[in-house]
């Protein structure tokens, strides 16, 4: 939990530079509604409601995404622009977030969204969380 307010102020970055054309969503892997609650209480971006169960299952097995304790959320860039992988550009975009957070300030990695992978490979991971950031 300690990478969300991280995170929340790279939103706050991208939607200033950016607007509508990005938008993140959160899709809960929490075990309670309780979780739920108490984790999306101070997020800025979209969530999948915890009564739509369907929809996060839907999401997390399309994403192959597994949820174990203890590990970091997964961040999937996609594009609707992009063709192939499914719109996927980043299938894990948190280890390049890692990479220029301590170099970088939160404005500077906003500009340098989307944070494109070099890898091509279909999404899938063990994570806590997952995170879609998706571009318009």
């Amino acid at each position: 939990q300690s990478f969300t307010p991280q995170l929340i102020k790279i939103y706050a970055h991208l939607k200033e530079q950016r607007g509508d054309e990005v938008e993140m969503i959160y899709v809960s892997l929490d075990k309670s509604d309780k979780e739920y609650a108490h984790f999306t209480r101070t997020h800025p971006w979209l969530t999948i409601p915890w009564e739509e169960e369907k929809a996060r299952e839907l999401m997390t097995s399309a994403f192959q995404v597994q949820s174990v304790a203890n590990k970091l959320p997964k961040l999937i860039v996609l594009d609707k622009q992009e063709q192939s992988h499914n719109g996927i550009i980043n299938p894990d975009a948190i280890p390049e977030l890692y990479r220029h957070m301590e170099k970088d300030s939160d404005k500077r990695l906003a500009q340098n969204f989307p944070w494109k992978s070099s890898k091509s490979e279909k999404a899938c991971g063990i994570c806590t969380a997952t995170f879609f950031c998706t571009i318009q």
